[in-house]
């Protein structure tokens, strides 16, 4: 209704205030799957989270009362681990698995409707085209991103991209539906526009039209850099990349290095009137070359080495990165990288999804345990300095400001927050201001 919207969006207001982010707590937990839960998707209305799990069923439910009201279990007909669940509408989604298989369900029926088993690895990642609802792209570990439409017959894909390497990870914007991001078992971060791929008959030589790099010195005792999530703002201005054993980074997509040695021709481009009018982000990037970007922040002090961990925008209006850590935590950071909020307990051992509802400022996690847990603020909880030092090193306590944890909001937000170093290493250098 009206008036539940104004409702949500005032405590949305609300809760986007660094002094109130320190207050979360888990609200609620929703137990209901048997396995690791592996994908978490919020409906349009924030009513509904579809969860994906190992034991190979989705689950529609409403969370946030003291027994979660499950609409559906869904027997999908996968053969292995759910890895990626994503709405379609409200009536509909689709799924893809480490069986190599993308499937598309019926969630009112609770039955699957169509199977697309072109791609030959494991399908990690989807993500929905906000312009057609029957339009979908997939990434997998066989190196191809594929974009399928179910008004068409054909049981196969297009494939729009190919590397080398495998892709863990896919995101997309509202804003920006031509542009969607992709990483994977490479340094880069790679930006493309669909518009530019429908003529390609050969993915494997398709560019990009930028790529977001960590730019970390090369040394024959670090391993090859692998990207876990990449996730896109919601005006398409800005893009994170998680980087296994390293930091979560933060890109400007407006914004190219030029100045370092990087092995990419580049051309930077000038921002036309027009793009200055409609206020839209430019992409340095020429028919001659691909713009080159360095991260703008490197967020620290989370642990990422075990699993497929996303990073994601959180935010009224994306002010917020949010990832999981291999210590069952959920970190949060401003966009200067600075620690907002830390909450342990998350997981028994490791936090691997984040959603965000788009209506109210519930945040949803999943990890190897088998359930969904619900955060929301509480403005009578106090900021738990001693939450960080379990959540991310002795080193952090001190950062946290010092005398009453009843301090006023002001004072919070000024002497709270870790300031973390950002020359991309992954041990946190706090300096407290």
């Amino acid at each position: 209704s009206r008036g539940t919207s104004r409702l949500n969006r005032r405590r949305r207001d609300a809760f986007y205030c660094d002094n109130l982010v320190g207050r979360l707590q888990i609200d609620s937990v929703c137990e209901v799957h048997q396995g690791c839960v592996n994908s978490l998707a919020y409906s349009s209305t924030g009513e509904w989270i579809l969860s994906g799990s190992d034991d190979l069923r989705l689950v529609l439910s409403k969370p946030g009362l003291e027994r979660p009201v499950v609409a559906a279990k869904i027997k999908t007909g996968h053969t292995a681990n759910i890895f990626c669940a994503r709405f379609l509408t409200d009536r509909s989604a689709v799924s893809s698995s480490r069986d190599c298989q993308i499937r598309v369900v019926d969630l009112e029926r609770a039955t699957p409707t169509r199977v697309f088993a072109d791609h030959g690895d494991a399908v990690q990642k989807l993500t929905t085209d906000c312009s057609s609802p029957n339009v979908f792209r997939s990434c997998a570990e066989d190196g191809t991103c594929r974009e399928y439409d179910l008004r068409e017959s054909a049981s196969r894909g297009t494939r729009l991209v190919a590397w080398k390497a495998q892709m863990f990870s896919m995101a997309a914007t509202a804003a920006r539906p031509e542009l969607f991001v992709i990483g994977g078992e490479q340094e880069a971060v790679c930006l493309y526009d669909r518009r530019k791929l429908g003529t390609r008959t050969d993915a494997m030589h398709v560019r990009p039209v930028a790529q977001f790099v960590l730019g970390r010195p090369a040394s024959r005792f670090r391993r090859q850099e692998v990207v876990t999530g990449v996730d896109m703002s919601r005006d398409g201005r800005r893009i994170i990349g998680s980087y296994m054993s390293g930091p979560l980074c933060i890109f400007d997509v407006c914004e190219s290095d030029d100045t370092d040695p990087v092995p990419l021709p580049f051309a930077p481009a000038k921002r036309t009137a027009s793009e200055a009018l409609e206020g839209a982000p430019r992409f340095n990037a020429a028919s001659n070359g691909i713009g080159v970007h360095h991260p703008e922040v490197s967020c620290v002090g989370h642990i990422n080495t075990r699993t497929i961990k996303e990073g994601r925008f959180v935010g009224m209006n994306d002010q917020y990165v949010a990832s999981g850590s291999d210590n069952g935590s959920l970190i949060i950071w401003n966009l200067r990288g600075s620690i907002a909020f830390a909450g342990s307990q998350a997981d028994c051992m490791t936090v691997n999804c984040i959603a965000q509802s788009p209506t109210c400022p519930d945040i949803a996690t999943s990890g190897l345990d088998n359930d969904v847990k619900i955060w929301r603020p509480h403005r009578d909880k106090p900021v738990d300095r001693k939450d960080v030092l379990r959540c991310v090193g002795s080193q952090s306590l001190d950062s946290w400001g010092s005398g009453s944890e009843d301090q006023d909001s002001e004072s919070e937000e000024e002497g709270s927050l870790a300031v973390l170093s950002s020359d991309g290493d992954s041990s946190p250098e706090f300096v407290f201001g």
